[in-house]
């Protein structure tokens, strides 16, 4: 509960106590909803509060790569919407000992959001590691992200001991600046023109978030 309550965004009503929670929800639910609030209604009913965060498995092939080619996600990544199960198939079953990929996955089994961190390889650098993540359109600024980056730096700083963690991002793609820089991500250069999206070049920014030994 102290998770969601620090990764939600909006007006949180919560209701406690031994008897009668779930009348005295929903009946505070349609309150607001006939004062023109949005509501979502969650925890022992309706929606699940926050997603189960797991490691990627052969299951979630067909979704992530509906994610991948989805407009809204698509397009500030390096993907293409093109992007088949086959292809998602194959980079799970492709993954090695210095990938770490997870999902946010719903009740149901769906996948809204994924992240993956890989150690680089070369003797010299293993203590630098590539982020990257995507987050289902309807689930965006909803707390999903911020899950899968505790998630993905907790293991980083903890068990793998990583002093750089680094990515890309495009450069007019401010919701995930913002949420980059909230966990200590910097930008440090400008690469103009460094990727095509929708017939034209764009600029990405490279972000690192360094940790001391």
């Amino acid at each position: 509960m102290e998770l969601f309550f620090d990764l939600c965004p909006c007006k949180i009503y919560a209701v406690t106590g031994s008897d009668g929670k779930t009348t005295t929800t929903t009946i505070v639910s349609e309150f607001l909803k006939a004062a023109g609030k949005k509501v979502h209604l969650g925890g022992n009913i309706g929606k699940p509060l926050l997603p189960e965060i797991g490691s990627i498995g052969p299951e979630d092939a067909a979704d992530t790569a509906a994610l991948r080619r989805m407009p809204g996600v698509f397009e500030n990544t390096l993907g293409l919407p093109s992007y088949r199960t086959a292809d998602s198939e194959a980079f799970i079953a492709g993954l090695g000992p210095d990938d770490h990929n997870f999902v946010a996955v719903l009740e149901d089994g769906t996948v809204i959001g994924s992240a993956g961190l890989t150690v680089c390889s070369n003797p010299r650098m293993r203590h630098v590691g590539t982020l990257g993540m995507l987050v289902h359109t309807d689930f965006q600024n909803q707390g999903i992200g911020t899950a899968l980056m505790k998630t993905v730096l907790e293991l980083a700083d903890n068990w793998l001991m990583l002093v750089r963690v680094e990515l890309e991002v495009f450069a007019d793609n401010q919701r995930a600046i913002h949420l980059y820089e909230k966990f200590g991500f910097e930008k440090e250069a400008l690469l103009r023109m460094s990727v095509v999206r929708d017939g034209q070049y764009w600029d990405n920014y490279k972000m690192a978030r360094l940790r001391t030994p």
